[in-house]
C-alpha cells in the first residue's frame, strides 16, 4: 500500500518506519527538517508525499499543525483524490478534527464532479466527431482505431468506443445522472462566477435525450440524438440512408 507520513517527532518516525519494514510504500515529511527514514522516499512538501497514495497520515504537534499540513498551498489539499484515506495521529481540539473533515470531504467532491464535466465533454466531442465521421463515409471502427493510434486518445473514449460500436446503451453511467451532474455543475459555476459556455450547450443535448425517453440508458445514448439530426440510418427516427462509394 502506498503511504504518505507526514510528522516525523518522537512518534511519527518510528510509526513511518515499522510501515516500511511491514512492506508498504512509503513517503515521508517533517516540517522543521528534512529527516530521513530508512526505506522511505523523502518529499519536500506534504502534496508531494501524498501525490498517487492510498492513505496519508499525520502526526505532528497541534491543531495549527495539522490545518497547515492539510491546506497551505503546498498542503494534503493538492493531492486529495477519490477514495483516499486520511488519518491523523495527532492529539487536536476535537471540533476541529470535524471541521477539518467537512473541509476535505467538501474539497473531495468538487474534484469529483469536475472530472465528470470533462467526462462529458470528452463523449460529446467524440460522438459529433464520429456522427460527422459516419456521415462522410467512414467506417465507425476505422474511425475509432485511429483515434485509438493517435494522441486525442483518452480513458473515456477507450472504456465507451465498444459500446457505441454495438449499439449498447444499457446503462453503465445512467443519463439521469449525468445530466443530474452537469445541473450541479452549471450551479455551482454560477455561483463560483465561472461561465461554461459549451457544458451550457451539451445540457442542451441532454435536455433533448431525456425528452427522447433515454434517462435510464447510459449517458453514451445521446449520440443517438446527433445521429437522428444527421440523417443516419439506424438512429431513432431517422430516415434510411445509402452511403455511396467514393473512388
Amino acid at each position: 500500500m502506498r503511504i504518505a507520513f507526514l510528522g516525523l517527532g518522537i512518534m511519527g518516525r518510528p510509526m513511518a518506519s515499522n510501515l516500511v519494514k511491514a512492506g508498504h510504500e512509503v513517503s515521508v515529511w517533517n516540517r522543521t527538517a528534512r529527516q530521513h527514514v530508512d526505506g522511505a522516499r523523502t518529499a519536500v512538501s506534504p502534496a508531494e508525499a501524498a501525490k498517487d497514495t492510498d492513505i496519508v497520515w499525520m502526526c505532528v504537534a497541534d491543531t495549527a499543525g495539522v490545518e497547515r499540513v492539510v491546506f497551505a498551498s503546498d498542503g494534503v489539499e493538492q493531492s486529495l483524490r477519490e477514495g483516499m484515506v486520511i488519518a491523523d495521529s495527532s492529539t487536536i481540539s476535537p471540533s476541529a478534527t470535524v471541521h477539518f473533515a467537512q473541509r476535505v470531504a467538501e474539497k473531495g467532491q468538487a474534484a469529483k464532479i469536475c472530472m465528470n464535466l470533462q467526462i462529458a465533454m470528452i463523449y460529446e466531442g467524440f460522438a459529433e466527431g464520429l456522427t460527422l465521421a459516419r456521415k462522410l463515409g467512414v467506417e465507425p471502427q476505422k474511425m475509432v482505431e485511429l483515434i485509438q493510434a493517435s494522441m486525442i486518445r483518452s480513458g473515456v473514449v477507450d472504456y465507451k468506443a465498444s459500446f457505441v460500436l454495438r449499439r449498447d446503451y444499457s446503462p453503465n453511467f445512467p443519463l439521469r445522472l449525468m445530466h443530474k451532474d452537469i445541473h450541479l455543475l452549471l450551479d455551482t459555476a454560477k455561483e463560483a462566477r465561472v461561465k461554461l459556455p459549451a457544458l451550457e450547450t451539451v445540457d442542451e443535448i441532454y435536455e433533448l435525450s431525456s425528452e427522447e425517453g433515454w434517462d435510464d440508458l447510459d449517458y453514451a445514448a445521446t449520440i443517438q440524438l446527433l445521429e437522428k439530426w444527421a440523417g443516419l440510418a439506424g438512429a431513432p427516427g431517422s430516415k434510411p440512408q445509402v452511403l455511396t462509394e467514393r473512388h
